[in-house]
């Protein structure tokens, strides 16, 4: 199989012609495996032999519900808003999984200089949003500008601030063409035009707003972020949206690929297993999974097929290495209460890097296997596992208790009080996640307070918000694509507003700049290898499991085909009759 392209000069003609083979890698037995299907080919739903049949609805079960339909206020992920997204506002270009290169969708063509350090996206002509005015260089230009500021809340705000760095450096060279400057080389810039940066909002309905600092522009934004109208160029346009409910998209009259096949898409949100039973009952015709049983039990099930993707890092423990809280009023409590307004650092049990290390030692992923995912999982400690596309070869750290042990005693002998704080939410695998971690920590020595009573939203208010946790149950995306190493940028970059554990490290910044703009796999793997070491003796958090993202579908569905980050598009998509 071909890897990315491996000379500069060939990366402007072969994603013209979308020929341009990648791989950011992941896990799943080769780069092949790592992101394919059963019940179909590749990374699409099959569709041999038959002739696609217009009308009729599908119910898609999602992961999350999606903050919002501003690309600017949805993380953009496929568990996290960005498939449903894709539908409104499409994409740029499609990172295609089957030739692992980028297909153009708005975009005409996307080239590079040969350092990768200049790009020149050119637009399709004659293609307009649905609110009849010009999607154009200026368009694409405005929301380049406008998700570089604090007003995109998406993961993608981090991605452009790091690799563009200033929106200036993003400049109209005719009406369809733009040329981006990128402050930091980026051999895999296309990535970010595949996910949320290359979802366009019409910059007249965002303006009709009026001034974001009028008294009524909350108001108008919010209503604004439930129903777009008018603002996207995709397939197909928001009819309704109630928050804790559906989702609702109906067939768009004006998408310039010609009309979907689909009248409705109805968008709900359900559990893994719940989607599983819902596939085998016809509730659901779409669900996306990620826990291992009903990975397992949907690709046992005949009746349905999938796209399946091994996520890096999928599961994992934060660990709080003391971040930066801004108090105001003595709020967030309870670590603002007393406190001065103005910016503190948190000062968590786990700041300690010798607690740290005691905690990575502790951890058993086969124990976490056994009690929580039925054996069904694909346990590991390492960053990248062996079968990752460009894998350096690096083992995570393995579980040893005595050395946890002693560990602890040394972090205990300088002052250490030896009481930790596990975090987890409420879904039955995380209590018992929660259960076999306090477990594992007391073995060793440690005093720990295990809560397992949030709802997610509560959890992620704890992290995100009051930032008062010493360990976490989360979960990570480093998906085999190029947003590999946007991924790490994104959680890990000590600048980043999405760093959750307030890591820093001079040498994992730098090794990012290299990594990004690594041309060839021998660089790539040496990038890495850089920053599996730094994982390794910096412990910025535990991973415990990679993941399996499967898009499983009923086998009337054809047409479902992936984008990256296990997001997926409908416009294709039909049902049998």
């Amino acid at each position: 199989m071909k890897k990315r392209t491996t000379w500069a000069r060939t990366v402007a003609l072969l994603l013209t012609l979308g020929l341009a083979a990648a791989a950011c890698g992941d896990d799943g037995g080769s780069s092949d495996a790592a992101i394919g299907s059963t019940g179909s080919t590749g990374g699409s739903a099959s569709t041999a032999a038959l002739t696609p049949q217009k009308g009729g609805s599908i119910t898609v079960s999602m992961f999350s519900e999606t903050r919002g339909l501003d690309p600017a206020a949805s993380s953009g992920s496929g568990t996290a808003g960005g498939t449903e997204l894709s539908q409104i506002y499409d994409t740029l270009v499609r990172w295609n999984p089957d030739t692992r290169s980028y297909d153009m969708r708005t975009a005409a063509s996307v080239t590079s200089n040969a350092t990768g350090s200049e790009w020149t996206i050119k637009l399709k002509s004659g293609i307009k949003f649905r609110d009849g005015s010009a999607y154009d260089a200026e368009a694409l230009r405005f929301n380049f500008e406008r998700n570089m500021t604090t007003v995109n809340s998406s993961t993608s705000r981090a991605w452009l601030n790091y690799v563009v760095g200033d929106s200036k450096n993003v400049t109209v060279v005719d009406p369809l063409t733009v040329k981006v400057v990128l402050k930091v080389a980026d051999a895999g810039f296309p990535a970010l035009l595949a996910h949320s940066p290359g979802m366009l909002v019409s910059p007249t309905a965002l303006k009709a707003l009026g001034d974001p600092t009028a008294a009524d522009y909350k108001a108008k934004y919010d209503a604004f972020n439930l129903k777009p109208t008018g603002a996207g160029a995709g397939a197909f346009e928001v009819e309704s949206f109630t928050k804790g409910e559906s989702l609702v998209l109906k067939r768009s009259t004006s998408w310039y690929g010609g009309e979907a096949y689909l009248d409705t898409i109805k968008f709900v949100v359900l559990s893994s297993d719940k989607g599983v039973d819902g596939l085998k009952t016809g509730t659901v015709n779409v669900a996306f999974l990620r826990t291992p049983v009903s990975v397992a039990n949907s690709k046992a099930e005949k009746a349905t097929g999938g796209i399946d993707n091994v996520i890096q890092a999928g599961d994992l423990l934060l660990v709080n290495q003391g971040t930066k809280l801004t108090c105001k009023d003595a709020k967030p409590a309870p670590l603002c209460t007393g406190q001065p307004d103005g910016q503190i650092t948190t000062k968590p049990a786990t700041a300690n890097p010798l607690v740290r290390a005691a905690v990575a030692a502790a951890i058993d992923p086969a124990v976490i296997n056994t009690r929580v995912n039925d054996g069904k999982a694909l346990p590991t400690t390492a960053l990248f596992q062996k079968d990752f596309s460009d894998t350096p070869g690096v083992e995570g750290i393995k579980a040893d208790p005595a050395a946890a042990k002693k560990l602890l005693d040394q972090a205990k002998a300088a002052g250490f009080d030896g009481k930790i704080r596990v975090l987890c939410t409420n879904q039955p695998e995380r209590v018992a996640l929660a259960q076999t971690l306090e477990t594992q920590l007391k073995a060793v020595g440690f005093d720990v307070t295990a809560r397992s009573d949030l709802d997610t939203a509560a959890q992620i208010t704890e992290i995100v918000t009051n930032k008062d946790y010493d360990i976490a149950c989360w979960g990570l995306s480093v998906p085999n694509d190029e947003t590999a190493p946007l991924s790490l940028v994104q959680n890990f970059w000590s600048a980043s507003p999405n760093n959750r554990v307030g890591y820093a490290n001079p040498e994992w910044d730098a090794g990012l700049n290299v990594l990004l703009g690594a041309r060839d796999a021998t660089a790539r793997k040496a990038a890495y290898k850089t920053m599996a070491d730094l994982w390794n003796k910096d412990v910025p958090s535990v991973v415990f499991n990679a993941v399996i993202e499967r898009i499983a579908y009923q086998n009337k569905v054809h047409g479902v085909y992936a984008n990256e980050s296990s997001m997926f598009y409908l416009d294709k998509a039909w049902i049998e009759k």
